[in-house]
């Protein structure tokens, strides 16, 4: 299991890269951000001790394909269809990072020169569970080269405890519905035993 930690940029004396979030113990070039790992359709896992796992199991991205109005425009009611359709699907779609139209736009949808780092890195560093970076492709099938950000709990198998062992932060969940498991470690005792 590789664990990654990360740093914010200007932590290790690089000032030069604004509000990126960088690996530990790198040199702090691009490469190494945090939006670097995530890119596009890579879900990662971070773990209670902020700590980010880069390769991830049987936890895959969802397709994020938002519909339009007959002009190819995506309004407020194509964004809430689209949410509920990611929720159905357990993954949870963070909305107001966006500093499109000066930071007045609250909707999940990130501008393709938009990238993870500042508050939006520290948020998905502190917040436990699976998160994705997806492109977005409208009904038409193209992208446009924006993108949503989202979020999943670790679902764990067990009741008042993970078959797994790993204490669950608080963000997890435990079933025991081995079909809606997404903890490595537990399917992997359950498979075993």
């Amino acid at each position: 299991m590789n664990k990654l930690r990360y740093v914010r940029a200007r932590d290790m004396g690089r000032h030069d890269m604004g509000a990126h979030w960088v690996r530990e113990g790198s040199a702090g070039y691009p490469d190494d951000s945090l939006d670097a790992l995530m890119s596009a359709d890579h879900v990662v896992r971070v773990l209670d001790d902020h700590t980010v796992m880069e390769n991830v199991a049987r936890v895959y991205a969802p397709e994020a394909c938002i519909q339009t109005d007959a002009d190819g425009q995506i309004l407020d009611e194509h964004e809430k269809a689209f949410i509920k359709s990611m929720k159905s699907a357990g993954w949870n779609v963070e909305t107001g990072w966006s500093y499109q139209n000066s930071g007045r736009y609250g909707g999940p949808i990130m501008h393709d020169s938009e990238r993870i780092g500042g508050d939006l890195a520290e948020h998905i560093l502190n917040t436990p569970g699976y998160w994705v970076a997806c492109g977005v492709t409208t009904d038409d099938d193209e992208p446009d080269g924006s993108w949503v950000i989202m979020w999943r709990p670790v679902v764990h198998y067990g009741e008042s405890r993970t078959a797994c062992g790993e204490t669950p932060d608080e963000n997890a969940e435990c079933v025991t519905d081995i079909s809606r498991v997404n903890c490595d470690g537990c399917r992997s005792c359950i498979h075993s035993s």
